[in-house]
Protein backbone atom coordinates (compact mmCIF):
# COMPACT_ATOMS: atom_id res chain seq x y z
CA UNK A 1 0.00 0.00 0.00
CA UNK A 2 1.57 3.28 -1.08
CA UNK A 3 -1.08 5.70 0.20
CA UNK A 4 -1.83 6.88 3.71
CA UNK A 5 -5.10 5.03 4.36
CA UNK A 6 -5.49 2.50 7.17
CA UNK A 7 -4.91 -1.18 6.45
CA UNK A 8 -8.37 -2.40 5.47
CA UNK A 9 -7.59 -5.89 6.68
CA UNK A 10 -7.32 -4.60 10.23
CA UNK A 11 -10.59 -2.64 10.26
CA UNK A 12 -12.96 -5.52 10.90
CA UNK A 13 -12.71 -9.27 11.32
CA UNK A 14 -15.89 -9.97 9.36
CA UNK A 15 -17.05 -7.35 6.84
CA UNK A 16 -19.89 -8.12 4.46
CA UNK A 17 -17.97 -8.64 1.21
CA UNK A 18 -19.46 -7.99 -2.22
CA UNK A 19 -16.98 -9.03 -4.89
CA UNK A 20 -17.21 -8.59 -8.66
CA UNK A 21 -15.03 -10.94 -10.66
CA UNK A 22 -12.61 -9.97 -13.40
CA UNK A 23 -14.28 -8.17 -16.34
CA UNK A 24 -17.75 -8.76 -14.87
CA UNK A 25 -20.41 -6.22 -15.88
CA UNK A 26 -23.25 -6.20 -13.36
CA UNK A 27 -26.40 -5.17 -15.23
CA UNK A 28 -28.61 -5.23 -12.13
CA UNK A 29 -28.51 -2.58 -9.42
CA UNK A 30 -26.76 -4.08 -6.39
CA UNK A 31 -28.24 -3.14 -2.99
CA UNK A 32 -26.31 -3.31 0.25
CA UNK A 33 -28.39 -5.31 2.79
CA UNK A 34 -30.35 -3.20 5.26
CA UNK A 35 -28.64 -2.86 8.62
CA UNK A 36 -25.23 -3.77 7.24
CA UNK A 37 -22.65 -1.99 9.40
CA UNK A 38 -19.51 -2.91 7.49
CA UNK A 39 -19.33 -3.65 3.79
CA UNK A 40 -16.38 -4.21 1.49
CA UNK A 41 -16.88 -3.69 -2.25
CA UNK A 42 -14.11 -5.30 -4.28
CA UNK A 43 -14.05 -4.98 -8.06
CA UNK A 44 -11.46 -7.06 -9.81
CA UNK A 45 -9.72 -5.98 -13.00
CA UNK A 46 -12.10 -4.49 -15.58
CA UNK A 47 -15.27 -5.13 -13.53
CA UNK A 48 -18.18 -2.66 -13.59
CA UNK A 49 -21.01 -2.26 -11.08
CA UNK A 50 -23.60 0.14 -9.64
CA UNK A 51 -24.31 -0.13 -5.90
CA UNK A 52 -26.76 1.63 -3.57
CA UNK A 53 -27.74 1.46 0.08
CA UNK A 54 -29.80 3.31 2.67
CA UNK A 55 -27.72 3.13 5.81
CA UNK A 56 -26.41 5.47 8.48
CA UNK A 57 -23.72 4.41 10.94
CA UNK A 58 -21.44 2.20 8.87
CA UNK A 59 -18.07 1.47 7.32
CA UNK A 60 -17.76 1.17 3.53
CA UNK A 61 -14.54 -0.04 1.96
CA UNK A 62 -13.92 0.13 -1.77
CA UNK A 63 -11.14 -1.66 -3.62
CA UNK A 64 -10.91 -1.08 -7.37
CA UNK A 65 -8.39 -3.07 -9.36
CA UNK A 66 -7.03 -1.93 -12.72
CA UNK A 67 -9.70 -0.63 -15.09
CA UNK A 68 -12.60 -1.25 -12.68
CA UNK A 69 -15.55 1.18 -12.60
CA UNK A 70 -17.94 1.62 -9.67
CA UNK A 71 -20.81 4.04 -9.10
CA UNK A 72 -22.22 4.10 -5.57
CA UNK A 73 -25.05 5.97 -3.85
CA UNK A 74 -25.09 6.13 -0.03
CA UNK A 75 -28.40 7.48 1.30
CA UNK A 76 -29.22 8.50 4.85
CA UNK A 77 -32.74 9.53 5.84
CA UNK A 78 -31.92 11.07 9.21
CA UNK A 79 -35.53 11.19 10.36
CA UNK A 80 -35.59 9.93 13.91
CA UNK A 81 -32.88 7.30 14.18
CA UNK A 82 -30.47 9.70 15.88
CA UNK A 83 -27.06 10.93 14.72
CA UNK A 84 -25.39 8.96 11.92
CA UNK A 85 -21.65 8.51 11.48
CA UNK A 86 -20.18 6.82 8.43
CA UNK A 87 -16.73 6.12 7.07
CA UNK A 88 -15.69 5.36 3.50
CA UNK A 89 -12.20 4.20 2.57
CA UNK A 90 -11.30 3.64 -1.07
CA UNK A 91 -8.22 2.49 -2.97
CA UNK A 92 -8.09 2.96 -6.72
CA UNK A 93 -5.66 1.16 -9.02
CA UNK A 94 -4.52 2.11 -12.53
CA UNK A 95 -7.22 3.50 -14.87
CA UNK A 96 -10.02 2.72 -12.39
CA UNK A 97 -12.93 5.07 -11.71
CA UNK A 98 -15.13 5.65 -8.68
CA UNK A 99 -18.29 7.78 -8.83
CA UNK A 100 -19.66 8.26 -5.31
CA UNK A 101 -22.70 10.23 -4.18
CA UNK A 102 -23.53 10.82 -0.51
CA UNK A 103 -27.08 12.03 0.15
CA UNK A 104 -28.56 13.02 3.51
CA UNK A 105 -31.97 14.41 4.36
CA UNK A 106 -33.62 14.97 7.72
CA UNK A 107 -33.50 16.62 11.11
CA UNK A 108 -30.74 14.66 12.82
CA UNK A 109 -26.96 14.90 12.62
CA UNK A 110 -24.71 13.13 10.17
CA UNK A 111 -20.95 12.82 9.97
CA UNK A 112 -19.07 11.47 6.95
CA UNK A 113 -15.37 10.65 6.92
CA UNK A 114 -14.24 9.85 3.37
CA UNK A 115 -10.68 8.92 2.42
CA UNK A 116 -9.60 8.00 -1.10
CA UNK A 117 -6.16 6.97 -2.34
CA UNK A 118 -5.53 7.25 -6.09
CA UNK A 119 -2.72 4.71 -6.26
CA UNK A 120 -2.62 3.88 -9.96
CA UNK A 121 -1.84 6.07 -12.95
CA UNK A 122 -4.99 7.46 -14.57
CA UNK A 123 -7.28 6.65 -11.62
CA UNK A 124 -10.34 8.92 -11.20
CA UNK A 125 -12.65 9.83 -8.33
CA UNK A 126 -15.85 11.87 -8.75
CA UNK A 127 -17.12 12.60 -5.24
CA UNK A 128 -20.44 14.38 -4.76
CA UNK A 129 -22.53 15.12 -1.70
CA UNK A 130 -25.88 16.70 -0.89
CA UNK A 131 -27.23 17.53 2.56
CA UNK A 132 -30.84 18.76 2.85
CA UNK A 133 -31.26 19.47 6.56
CA UNK A 134 -33.75 21.11 8.85
CA UNK A 135 -34.42 21.53 12.56
CA UNK A 136 -31.19 21.61 14.55
CA UNK A 137 -29.44 19.01 12.37
CA UNK A 138 -25.67 19.15 12.04
CA UNK A 139 -23.82 17.79 9.02
CA UNK A 140 -20.07 17.28 9.02
CA UNK A 141 -18.29 16.15 5.87
CA UNK A 142 -14.59 15.30 6.00
CA UNK A 143 -12.97 14.34 2.71
CA UNK A 144 -9.35 13.44 2.03
CA UNK A 145 -8.19 12.72 -1.51
CA UNK A 146 -4.63 11.40 -1.77
CA UNK A 147 -3.11 11.68 -5.26
CA UNK A 148 -0.35 9.10 -5.07
CA UNK A 149 0.19 8.24 -8.75
CA UNK A 150 0.63 10.50 -11.81
CA UNK A 151 -2.15 11.61 -14.19
CA UNK A 152 -4.90 11.05 -11.61
CA UNK A 153 -8.13 13.04 -11.38
CA UNK A 154 -10.37 14.07 -8.50
CA UNK A 155 -13.52 16.16 -8.78
CA UNK A 156 -15.61 17.04 -5.72
CA UNK A 157 -18.89 18.92 -5.45
CA UNK A 158 -20.65 19.17 -2.08
CA UNK A 159 -23.86 21.16 -1.57
CA UNK A 160 -25.93 21.89 1.51
CA UNK A 161 -29.48 23.22 1.75
CA UNK A 162 -30.02 24.36 5.34
CA UNK A 163 -33.29 25.35 7.05
CA UNK A 164 -34.17 26.43 10.61
CA UNK A 165 -31.05 26.21 12.81
CA UNK A 166 -29.28 23.52 10.79
CA UNK A 167 -25.48 23.66 10.56
CA UNK A 168 -23.00 22.31 8.03
CA UNK A 169 -19.23 21.88 8.28
CA UNK A 170 -17.13 20.86 5.29
CA UNK A 171 -13.47 19.89 5.67
CA UNK A 172 -11.97 19.04 2.29
CA UNK A 173 -8.31 18.14 1.92
CA UNK A 174 -6.50 17.27 -1.29
CA UNK A 175 -2.97 15.86 -1.13
CA UNK A 176 -0.84 15.81 -4.30
CA UNK A 177 2.37 13.89 -3.74
CA UNK A 178 5.65 14.65 -5.47
CA UNK A 179 5.28 11.65 -7.80
CA UNK A 180 1.74 12.63 -8.81
CA UNK A 181 2.61 14.85 -11.76
CA UNK A 182 -0.15 15.75 -14.22
CA UNK A 183 -2.75 15.59 -11.45
CA UNK A 184 -6.09 17.29 -12.08
CA UNK A 185 -7.91 18.10 -8.83
CA UNK A 186 -11.01 20.23 -8.28
CA UNK A 187 -13.11 20.85 -5.19
CA UNK A 188 -16.21 23.00 -4.63
CA UNK A 189 -18.48 23.39 -1.60
CA UNK A 190 -21.68 25.48 -1.87
CA UNK A 191 -24.12 26.20 0.93
CA UNK A 192 -27.58 27.80 0.74
CA UNK A 193 -29.02 29.16 3.99
CA UNK A 194 -32.82 29.30 4.09
CA UNK A 195 -33.13 31.04 7.44
CA UNK A 196 -31.25 33.69 9.39
CA UNK A 197 -30.23 31.10 12.01
CA UNK A 198 -28.87 28.42 9.68
CA UNK A 199 -25.06 28.35 9.51
CA UNK A 200 -22.28 26.81 7.45
CA UNK A 201 -18.48 26.62 7.68
CA UNK A 202 -16.19 25.42 4.92
CA UNK A 203 -12.48 24.62 5.04
CA UNK A 204 -10.98 23.53 1.73
CA UNK A 205 -7.26 22.68 1.80
CA UNK A 206 -4.76 21.93 -0.97
CA UNK A 207 -1.36 20.35 -0.23
CA UNK A 208 0.65 20.21 -3.44
CA UNK A 209 4.17 18.80 -3.72
CA UNK A 210 4.22 18.27 -7.51
CA UNK A 211 4.92 21.09 -9.99
CA UNK A 212 2.95 20.03 -13.10
CA UNK A 213 -0.66 19.94 -11.91
CA UNK A 214 -4.03 21.64 -12.28
CA UNK A 215 -5.65 22.12 -8.88
CA UNK A 216 -8.33 24.49 -7.62
CA UNK A 217 -10.96 24.80 -4.94
CA UNK A 218 -13.81 27.10 -4.04
CA UNK A 219 -16.59 27.64 -1.53
CA UNK A 220 -19.73 29.77 -1.19
CA UNK A 221 -22.20 30.47 1.61
CA UNK A 222 -25.29 32.54 0.93
CA UNK A 223 -29.05 32.96 0.89
CA UNK A 224 -31.53 32.86 -1.98
CA UNK A 225 -30.48 35.40 -4.58
CA UNK A 226 -32.79 38.43 -4.34
CA UNK A 227 -32.17 39.47 -7.93
CA UNK A 228 -33.12 36.04 -9.21
CA UNK A 229 -36.22 36.02 -7.01
CA UNK A 230 -37.21 39.43 -8.32
CA UNK A 231 -36.64 38.37 -11.93
CA UNK A 232 -38.90 35.33 -11.55
CA UNK A 233 -41.56 37.43 -9.85
CA UNK A 234 -41.53 39.88 -12.76
CA UNK A 235 -42.44 36.90 -14.92
CA UNK A 236 -45.63 36.33 -12.92
CA UNK A 237 -44.29 33.70 -10.52
CA UNK A 238 -45.21 34.19 -6.87
CA UNK A 239 -42.40 34.55 -4.32
CA UNK A 240 -42.86 31.13 -2.71
CA UNK A 241 -42.84 29.32 -6.06
CA UNK A 242 -39.85 31.34 -7.21
CA UNK A 243 -37.94 30.30 -4.09
CA UNK A 244 -38.81 26.65 -4.71
CA UNK A 245 -37.57 26.92 -8.29
CA UNK A 246 -34.23 28.36 -7.16
CA UNK A 247 -33.80 25.63 -4.56
CA UNK A 248 -34.59 22.95 -7.12
CA UNK A 249 -31.98 24.42 -9.44
CA UNK A 250 -29.42 24.50 -6.64
CA UNK A 251 -30.01 20.82 -5.88
CA UNK A 252 -30.29 19.63 -9.48
CA UNK A 253 -26.76 20.83 -10.23
CA UNK A 254 -25.28 18.13 -8.01
CA UNK A 255 -27.98 15.46 -8.52
CA UNK A 256 -27.33 15.77 -12.26
CA UNK A 257 -23.84 14.38 -11.69
CA UNK A 258 -25.28 10.94 -10.98
CA UNK A 259 -24.78 9.09 -14.23
CA UNK A 260 -26.91 6.00 -13.53
CA UNK A 261 -30.60 6.86 -14.10
CA UNK A 262 -31.77 4.37 -11.43
CA UNK A 263 -29.70 6.08 -8.73
CA UNK A 264 -30.75 9.52 -9.91
CA UNK A 265 -34.40 8.51 -9.69
CA UNK A 266 -33.94 7.29 -6.10
CA UNK A 267 -32.54 10.66 -5.02
CA UNK A 268 -35.16 12.68 -6.90
CA UNK A 269 -37.98 10.66 -5.31
CA UNK A 270 -36.47 11.24 -1.86
CA UNK A 271 -36.41 14.99 -2.47
CA UNK A 272 -40.14 15.26 -3.22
Amino acid sequence: MTGSLPDMGQLSAAPHIIRFLRHTVADDLVRVPAGCQHVRLHLEEGARAVVTGNFGTSMVEVVLEEGAHLEILRMVQADGTGPCAAQCLARLAKASCLRAFFFTRGEHGVSDDIKVALEGEGAEIFLNGLHVLSGDARAESNTYIDHVAPATTSNQLYKCLLRDTAYSLFNGRIMVRREAQLTNAYQLNKNMLLSTEARADTRPVLEIFADDVKCSHGATIGHLDRDQLFYLQTRGIDKASAGEMLMEGFVEDVVGRISDPRLKDEVQRSLR
